[in-house]
């Protein structure tokens, strides 16, 4: 079967989950950063030839444009990442939470069982002393 529909995709644990989408946010910082970078330089261009080359100043303000536009697809894509990453934690935060709220419930349920354990010998007269019973 593993010959036409491949493997099973491996589940990635929520840390690494984390890890990589933080990373991917440093990229996209990065990239954004360059761009503020291109977009200064273009805006030089422009004012430098808007009085001798006006087309070559029409293109650089085109190009410092279209950065823009790329910043804010960047930007969207942060805001996307970041959701995605506090989404993740909060569901781990929630999954420890019921973690721990789950082992006292089962300790509470096995001395719930041992009492009706112990209940039910006493009501038909067998007697343990305690000591006997945690042996």
């Amino acid at each position: 079967m593993n010959l036409f529909f491949g493997k099973a995709k491996a589940k990635t644990a929520p840390k690494d989950a984390i890890v990589k989408l933080r990373e991917t946010l440093e990229m996209l910082e990065k990239r954004e950063n360059f761009l503020h970078t291109k977009i200064e330089n273009e805006l030089r261009i422009a004012k430098a030839n808007a009085t001798k080359n006006k087309r070559a100043a029409l293109m650089a303000l085109k190009r410092k444009k279209a950065y823009e536009a790329s910043i804010d697809k960047i930007s969207g894509a942060r805001i996307t990442i970041e959701t995605q990453v506090m989404a993740i934690e909060n569901a781990n935060v929630n999954l420890e939470t019921m973690n721990s709220m789950d082992s006292p419930r089962r300790v509470r349920f096995a001395a719930f069982v041992i009492n009706n354990i112990l209940a039910r010998m006493y009501h038909q007269g067998i007697y343990i002393k305690e000591s006997e019973f945690l042996e």
